[in-house]
C-alpha cells in the first residue's frame, strides 16, 4: 500500500491552501556590485579628559624634578613646564597644580640664594697690594692688616658692634675713608671698653692735624677707629686705627688736604 499524495497538487498545502514561493526564488538576483571603498575614517577627536590630566600630572612631576636639582638649565625647564600645567584647563581634574606651584617655589628658593651667594662671594673678594704696600684692585681687607695710606669705602655709622673686614679701594677711586694713623697697644690686660674708646680718641685726635694739615675744629673732615674688643683682645688684637671721614666722596689722598 503506497501514501496516496497531498490532496491539491505539489503547490499546494496538505490544507489545499497555495504555497507562497520564498523571495530568492520569486526574483532574480542582482548581479554583482562594484567594490566601493566607503567613507574615510574619521579623524581623532581631542584627547579624553583622563588623558590630559594625567598628561599635566607627568609634566607637573618631572618640573618638581627639575627644580630640585641645583643647575640654572633645569630650573628654567622646570619653571616652563610648571607653568604649562598652571595655565592648563581649570575643570576640577587632579592635573599636578600643587605639585607645580610647589616647582616654582623650589625655583625662586634656588634662584635668591644663588643671588645672595654670588653677592656674598664677590663682597669676600680680598684687595691687591703691589710691592710697596699699595691697594690696586678692591676688596675685603682685615681689619688688623689695615696700614696708614689704605683709602676705604664704607659707611662708619658706629652701629656696628665687631667689625672685623672694610672695603678698601684704590685712593684714585671713588672712596669716603682713609687711614691717617695707628698705634700698637702694649697694655698687658684689657682695659676696657670706655677706656679703650678714650685711649683711641686721644690718640686720633692728636693725629689728626699732622696728617690733615688743618685743626679737627677747623676742618670738615671727621675721624672714626677701629679698636680692640674684650674677645679680640685673645686673640693679640692690639691695633687702634684711625680713619678719617670725608663727607662726599673722593679720589685722591687726604693727606695734606687742608679741608
Amino acid at each position: 500500500m503506497t501514501d496516496a499524495p497531498p490532496p491539491g497538487g505539489p503547490d499546494r498545502d496538505p490544507f489545499g491552501q497555495p504555497v507562497q514561493t520564498p523571495p530568492a526564488q520569486r526574483y532574480p538576483a542582482y548581479p554583482p556590485q562594484p567594490w566601493y571603498p566607503g567613507y574615510p575614517p574619521y579623524p581623532p577627536g581631542p584627547p579624553q579628559p583622563g588623558e590630559d590630566a594625567a598628561a599635566s600630572r607627568t609634566k607637573a612631576v618631572w618640573a618638581l624634578v627639575l627644580a630640585i636639582l641645583p643647575l640654572c638649565l633645569t630650573w628654567i625647564a622646570a619653571a616652563v613646564l610648571a607653568i604649562m600645567v598652571l595655565v592648563g584647563p581649570h575643570d576640577g581634574q587632579r592635573r599636578g597644580r600643587g605639585v607645580a606651584w610647589a616647582s616654582l617655589v623650589i625655583v625662586t628658593l634656588w634662584t635668591i640664594g644663588s643671588v645672595v651667594l654670588a653677592v656674598v662671594l664677590i663682597a669676600s673678594v680680598p684687595a691687591d697690594r703691589d710691592d710697596n704696600g699699595d691697594i690696586t684692585s678692591g676688596g675685603e681687607v682685615s681689619v688688623e692688616d689695615l696700614v696708614v695710606g689704605d683709602c676705604l669705602a664704607e659707611e662708619f655709622s658706629g652701629d656696628e658692634e665687631n667689625v672685623y673686614t672694610v672695603s678698601a679701594r684704590p685712593c684714585d677711586e671713588p672712596h669716603n675713608g682713609e687711614v691717617f694713623h695707628d698705634l700698637e697697644l702694649t697694655e698687658p690686660e684689657f682695659p676696657g671698653d670706655a677706656e679703650m674708646s678714650e685711649i683711641a680718641d686721644s690718640t686720633c685726635y692728636q693725629a689728626f692735624e699732622p696728617f690733615v694739615g688743618l685743626t679737627y675744629e677747623d676742618s670738615e673732615l671727621d675721624f672714626y677707629y677701629y679698636v680692640p674688643t674684650a674677645q679680640t683682645w685673645k686673640y693679640g688684637d692690639r691695633l687702634v686705627t684711625c680713619v678719617l671721614i670725608s663727607p662726599e666722596d673722593v679720589s685722591e689722598t687726604l693727606q695734606g688736604s687742608e679741608r
